[in-house]
């Protein structure tokens, strides 16, 4: 697919900003401390500002700001300017790194298609005001719904149409990494609470806590088939380095992973990446 030259310039200009920042001294400087406070050593207390919600973006960079038209540029932009925008606005203790990433591509994600439940949700007109879930499990049988066994793929030729495109739009600025998923979030009963609805979940908590165990189980067996198949394919990177991790912290170690833990050859080393020299 044709990049316009106005869709590259953007994103060049902008991934020239990201690699002067990421030369900064001061992010090896913070690289040391997480990986010291991974130790438990003591080290001062670190900051890490965690915007993570998609509308606390709108707002700070509302995508009528976003210049690049093309969709998948679209979203290398964003990346960019976020970036950017932390470090010139939060000066928390996150680092900034020197590459562009390229996710993997993933198609039939149990997690994304709601383990074969839909949710239903009254919302408000402002996509990120309040809202109510409606039951969807209503019955007991209806756990059985909950699907537990993952068709999760990975699309290799699309990942890699992906990799040589950025390979070439970052020509000579970043390196360029192929990731994907380094960190899961793992809450089994936000996603119960949602199908079942919240005031419900929380009697059936106190009148048949065995029946919510096992739609739990379900889920948990959902979620784990899915790691499993992403792990088979090869498809998952060690969250050892610049990954957010839980509430706030980064997975900067050197003690992971261990010796003989990356020649089984499961995962997508975040070191595996290609820089192109600039022509």
């Amino acid at each position: 697919m044709t990049i316009s030259a106005k869709d590259k310039r953007v994103i060049r200009d902008l991934g020239k900003r990201v690699a002067e920042i990421a030369s900064d001294p001061v992010n090896d400087q913070k690289r040391d401390m997480w990986t010291r406070l991974n130790r438990l050593e003591r080290v001062r207390p670190l900051i890490h500002v965690q915007a993570i919600d998609w509308n606390i973006w709108e707002e700070l960079i509302p995508a009528d700001q976003l210049t690049t038209t093309d969709p998948f540029l679209r979203k290398q932009e964003m990346d960019l300017r976020k970036r950017i925008y932390c470090w010139e606005h939060f000066r928390d203790d996150r680092v900034v790194m020197d590459c562009a990433i390229c996710p993997i591509a993933i198609k039939d994600d149990l997690r994304e298609e709601d383990f074969g439940l839909r949710r239903y949700i009254d919302m408000p007109a402002d996509a990120s005001g309040a809202h109510a879930f409606r039951p969807v499990i209503v019955e007991d049988s209806d756990i059985e719904k909950i699907q537990t066994e993952s068709q999760v793929r990975v699309d290799w030729e699309e990942t890699e149409r992906n990799y040589e495109r950025l390979c070439d739009l970052y020509d000579g600025i970043l390196p360029v990494q192929k990731r994907g998923q380094n960190f899961f979030w793992f809450a089994p009963m936000d996603k119960f609470s949602q199908w079942r609805g919240i005031e419900q979940m929380l009697i059936d908590l106190i009148e048949r806590p065995e029946w919510g165990h096992e739609a739990l189980e379900r889920v948990t067996a959902g979620y784990m088939s899915n790691i499993e198949r992403l792990e088979e394919q090869n498809a998952l990177t060690p969250g050892h380095g610049n990954a957010m991790l839980g509430s706030g912290g980064y997975g900067w170690t050197d003690q992971l992973p261990q010796p003989d833990f990356l020649n089984e050859q499961r995962f997508q080393s975040p070191s595996h990446h290609r820089f192109l020299p600039s022509s």
